[in-house]
């Protein structure tokens, strides 16, 4: 029970409990702009960090995130163009790859990053979701083919040919 001076004390003024109400209990009453403010800054740095294809005259450059490279165990990979023996591109890259991973990281429909060796070769792949991807098939390197989620397919294998 709440004694008399308890009764006579003058309520807690708040800017959140004026707006909604003294009763109100919803975080979306309490706290409207919050609630409907999306984060777009926390997507976009998320998603900023996924790999690029850089194509050189000379030089083919798989540049990863550093949440990649440490996902990978690998640093960025680079081969000359002329060990690029094919190019294709691929509905989903996550099917791709097969093997085990050596070393790397696989959360399967989700996330395939770094080595993947198989009887048919060793598969560097850098997949994030079922998306499309390129597959770059080389000779004469530590992997027999890169396989790389990515946003444009047709225009790196433009780029590649």
């Amino acid at each position: 029970m709440l004694g008399p001076a308890a009764a006579a004390a003058p309520a807690l003024s708040h800017p959140c409990v004026e707006r909604a109400g003294a009763r109100s209990t919803s975080p979306a009453e309490i706290f409207p702009d919050f609630c409907r403010q999306q984060t777009p800054a926390v997507l976009a740095g998320r998603m900023s960090g996924v790999a690029n294809l850089v194509i050189n005259d000379d030089t083919l450059t798989v540049q990863m995130s550093r949440a990649e490279k440490a996902e990978a165990l690998h640093r960025d990979l680079t081969l000359p163009r002329s060990a690029v023996t094919g190019v294709r591109v691929v509905a989903d890259g996550l099917s791709e790859v097969h093997g085990l991973k050596m070393p790397g990281t696989g959360i399967p429909g989700v996330i395939m990053v770094g080595t993947w060796i198989s009887t048919k070769g060793s598969t560097f792949a850098v997949c994030h979701g079922r998306g499309p991807a390129i597959v770059i098939e080389l000779a004469g390197q530590q992997v027999d083919r890169i396989v790389m989620t990515v946003d444009n397919p047709e225009e790196a294998i433009t780029e590649l040919s």
